[in-house]
Protein backbone atom coordinates (compact mmCIF):
# COMPACT_ATOMS: atom_id res chain seq x y z
CA UNK A 1 0.00 0.00 0.00
CA UNK A 2 1.32 3.43 -0.90
CA UNK A 3 -0.08 6.93 -0.95
CA UNK A 4 -0.64 8.32 -4.42
CA UNK A 5 -1.19 11.95 -5.26
CA UNK A 6 -1.56 14.72 -2.73
CA UNK A 7 -3.35 14.96 0.60
CA UNK A 8 -3.75 11.17 0.93
CA UNK A 9 -6.76 11.19 -1.38
CA UNK A 10 -5.83 7.84 -2.94
CA UNK A 11 -4.53 4.49 -1.83
CA UNK A 12 -2.10 2.81 -4.19
CA UNK A 13 -1.04 -0.78 -4.57
CA UNK A 14 2.62 -1.36 -5.35
CA UNK A 15 4.06 -4.85 -5.80
CA UNK A 16 7.74 -5.16 -4.87
CA UNK A 17 10.01 -7.95 -6.08
CA UNK A 18 13.34 -9.07 -4.71
CA UNK A 19 15.87 -10.89 -6.87
CA UNK A 20 19.10 -11.31 -4.94
CA UNK A 21 20.32 -7.79 -4.21
CA UNK A 22 18.03 -6.22 -6.81
CA UNK A 23 14.60 -4.83 -6.08
CA UNK A 24 11.85 -3.99 -8.50
CA UNK A 25 8.41 -2.55 -8.30
CA UNK A 26 5.26 -2.41 -10.31
CA UNK A 27 2.45 0.03 -9.55
CA UNK A 28 -0.91 -1.72 -9.96
CA UNK A 29 -3.68 0.69 -9.06
CA UNK A 30 -4.85 3.81 -7.27
CA UNK A 31 -8.16 3.79 -5.47
CA UNK A 32 -9.86 6.87 -4.06
CA UNK A 33 -10.00 6.85 -0.28
CA UNK A 34 -13.67 7.14 0.56
CA UNK A 35 -16.46 5.29 2.35
CA UNK A 36 -16.42 2.44 -0.19
CA UNK A 37 -13.21 1.12 1.42
CA UNK A 38 -14.17 -0.95 4.41
CA UNK A 39 -12.17 -0.74 7.61
CA UNK A 40 -10.55 -3.68 9.33
CA UNK A 41 -12.76 -4.78 12.26
CA UNK A 42 -9.80 -6.01 14.36
CA UNK A 43 -8.03 -2.65 14.04
CA UNK A 44 -11.23 -0.71 14.77
CA UNK A 45 -11.80 -2.84 17.89
CA UNK A 46 -8.21 -2.24 19.08
CA UNK A 47 -8.56 1.52 18.56
CA UNK A 48 -11.80 1.51 20.57
CA UNK A 49 -9.99 -0.26 23.44
CA UNK A 50 -7.21 2.35 23.38
CA UNK A 51 -9.66 5.26 23.36
CA UNK A 52 -11.02 4.46 26.83
CA UNK A 53 -7.85 5.14 28.84
CA UNK A 54 -7.04 8.20 26.70
CA UNK A 55 -10.49 9.66 27.33
CA UNK A 56 -10.18 8.92 31.04
CA UNK A 57 -6.67 10.31 31.53
CA UNK A 58 -6.71 13.26 29.11
CA UNK A 59 -10.21 14.38 28.17
CA UNK A 60 -12.75 13.41 30.88
CA UNK A 61 -11.45 15.84 33.52
CA UNK A 62 -12.11 18.63 31.03
CA UNK A 63 -15.60 17.41 30.10
CA UNK A 64 -14.65 15.96 26.72
CA UNK A 65 -14.15 12.57 25.10
CA UNK A 66 -11.58 11.50 22.52
CA UNK A 67 -14.31 11.34 19.84
CA UNK A 68 -15.80 14.75 20.54
CA UNK A 69 -14.97 17.48 18.02
CA UNK A 70 -13.31 20.51 19.59
CA UNK A 71 -13.87 22.67 16.51
CA UNK A 72 -15.71 22.54 13.20
CA UNK A 73 -14.37 24.29 10.14
CA UNK A 74 -17.19 26.13 8.38
CA UNK A 75 -15.48 25.70 5.02
CA UNK A 76 -12.56 23.94 3.37
CA UNK A 77 -9.29 25.24 4.74
CA UNK A 78 -6.27 25.84 2.53
CA UNK A 79 -3.13 23.88 3.29
CA UNK A 80 -0.87 26.61 2.02
CA UNK A 81 -0.02 29.97 3.42
CA UNK A 82 1.66 33.06 2.00
CA UNK A 83 4.04 32.91 4.98
CA UNK A 84 5.53 29.87 6.67
CA UNK A 85 4.45 31.10 10.09
CA UNK A 86 0.68 31.09 9.66
CA UNK A 87 -1.47 28.15 8.65
CA UNK A 88 -5.25 28.30 8.96
CA UNK A 89 -5.73 24.65 9.96
CA UNK A 90 -2.93 24.77 12.53
CA UNK A 91 -4.43 27.92 14.04
CA UNK A 92 -7.89 26.31 14.20
CA UNK A 93 -6.47 23.25 16.01
CA UNK A 94 -4.36 25.31 18.40
CA UNK A 95 -7.24 27.64 19.26
CA UNK A 96 -9.59 24.67 19.78
CA UNK A 97 -7.12 22.97 22.15
CA UNK A 98 -6.51 26.23 23.99
CA UNK A 99 -10.24 26.82 24.42
CA UNK A 100 -11.04 23.24 25.47
CA UNK A 101 -8.25 23.10 28.05
CA UNK A 102 -8.76 26.68 29.20
CA UNK A 103 -5.04 27.20 28.73
CA UNK A 104 -3.69 30.54 29.85
CA UNK A 105 -1.68 31.17 26.68
CA UNK A 106 -2.07 34.33 24.68
CA UNK A 107 -2.79 34.24 20.96
CA UNK A 108 -0.15 35.49 18.57
CA UNK A 109 -1.06 38.72 16.83
CA UNK A 110 -2.35 38.32 13.30
CA UNK A 111 -0.27 39.70 10.50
Amino acid sequence: MVQTGKESNNLGELVMTLDGDKTGGRFLSARPIDDTILGDRAIVDEIEILKRPVTKSVFASRGYSVDQPLAVAPQDLPNTSPTRRRHTLANLCTNAFRSATKADIASLPTE
